[in-house]
């Protein structure tokens, strides 16, 4: 299985200084892979993983941030590391 096309998600202006390098470096290893940079909405901007997941680990609800599914495999890695 191989990609063609890598989607990278923005946030911020400083992601996009980071995010960069990724393309260059994947060009170095495969010239027919390209990147796509896909701004996201002002409502989602402040968030980041380490926001929901700290939010979880404290028990807080992170069930309108994030996909039912994920919120779900958070909550049960903190269950887990928990025990």
């Amino acid at each position: 299985m191989s990609a063609g096309v890598l989607l990278r998600g923005l946030r911020v202006l400083s992601d996009f200084e980071k995010e960069l390098q990724m393309p260059h470096i994947n060009k170095t290893l495969s010239e027919e892979i390209e990147t796509v940079f896909l701004a996201t909405t002002t409502e989602y901007s402040f968030l980041s993983s380490s926001n929901f997941k700290e939010i979880a680990q404290f028990g807080g609800s992170i069930s309108h941030l994030v996909p039912g599914n994920v919120a779900r495999d958070i909550y049960r890695y903190y269950r887990e590391s928990q025990s």
